[in-house]
């Protein structure tokens, strides 16, 4: 019978390491999964435009209403409104901007440009249109509203905090500018007066979904998995497409160790936005844990691509 060879210092040593590297790599999964904080959800909303009770045309309505009236700003106002509800935010800066040319005393092409611009990440040019607008019209909520936001994206949050707050002082049944201050103090670390905010905002208006989803995301960072997990189920209740909103409770799920539920909710997540590079991460973690390490790299390996994707 053969004798087990007596392991030399160099595979003594090898196994050690072996042993470190696994270690090393439990603690990293360990500190991943605990210190995920989901993210901060502007996406959501990105300013609330003042022509969706105005411009009810289609684009070429508006189109051969300015042929046949060149100097007609409303028409040019309601197609670049209709241009930036399809996404099409460079076409309906330029008719703002004629619009803005032909009236410069009107305050809501100024207040619907900045919205073009935050949704094209120009948040400079985001604030220096909502100022004009608030000086046109300075007991309008709506251009407080959105250049808090915009304030809020370039880290600006005591601007931020300031234009929100007057929005409420002006309107306090305003539940677009709860939910906007509401992140705002969420992203500051400040969980109770965020979900003093949300809360407001509930209350206001029971049936908007992302203040329950936010609400959700500052229980989430409070570690108070239960509250969060109902938050984010009853965004879900309200728009079962919430793609956020599973994207978070994945997330609740995950650090409770549920994590067939945490799968379930990464891969509907991942369903309603391809593109979502954490989801895979998350999912891949969540399959790493129950053992599936071939779907784990499979989603490891999709996260890199979607994080080297310009």
């Amino acid at each position: 019978m053969l004798e087990e060879p007596v392991p030399t210092p160099q595979s003594k040593f090898s196994n050690i390491k072996i042993w470190l590297l696994r270690i090393i790599i439990a603690i990293v999964i360990i500190i991943i999964i605990s210190f995920m904080v989901s993210r901060v959800h502007v996406a959501y909303y990105y300013g609330r435009a003042r022509g969706s009770t105005q411009c009810t045309k289609e684009i070429g309505d508006y189109t051969k209403a300015i042929q046949l009236n060149p100097q007609d700003e409303k028409a040019y106002y309601c197609r670049g409104f209709v241009y930036a509800a399809n996404g099409q935010y460079t076409l309906a800066i330029a008719d703002y901007t004629i619009a803005m040319q032909l009236n410069p005393q009107d305050e809501n092409p100024y207040n619907d440009r900045g919205i073009a611009y935050i949704r094209l990440a120009q948040y400079t040019n985001a604030i220096a249109d909502e100022t004009k607008a608030v000086q046109l019209k300075p007991q309008d909520t709506n251009p407080y509203v959105n250049r808090g936001l915009a304030f809020w994206e370039l880290n600006q949050n005591t601007q931020a905090i300031a234009d929100e707050t007057r929005a409420i002082q002006l309107d306090p049944q305003d539940v677009y500018a709860y939910n906007t201050r509401g992140g705002i103090y969420g992203d500051q670390g400040e969980y109770g007066e965020a979900i003093a905010d949300f809360n407001k905002a509930i209350q206001i208006n029971p049936l908007y979904e992302h203040a329950y989803c936010n609400r959700g995301l500052m229980y989430y960072r409070l570690k108070q998995y239960a509250q969060a997990i109902a938050d984010e189920t009853m965004a879900i209740n309200l728009d079962s497409q919430y793609e956020v909103a599973y994207y978070n409770r994945g997330n609740d799920y995950l650090d409770q160790k549920q994590y067939a539920q945490a799968i379930a909710d990464f891969s509907k997540a991942i369903q309603l936005d391809p593109q979502d590079a954490n989801a895979y991460n998350y999912r891949g973690l969540a399959y790493q844990q129950l053992g599936q390490q071939s779907q784990a790299d499979t989603d490891f390996q999709k996260y890199k691509e979607l994080l080297s994707t310009p």
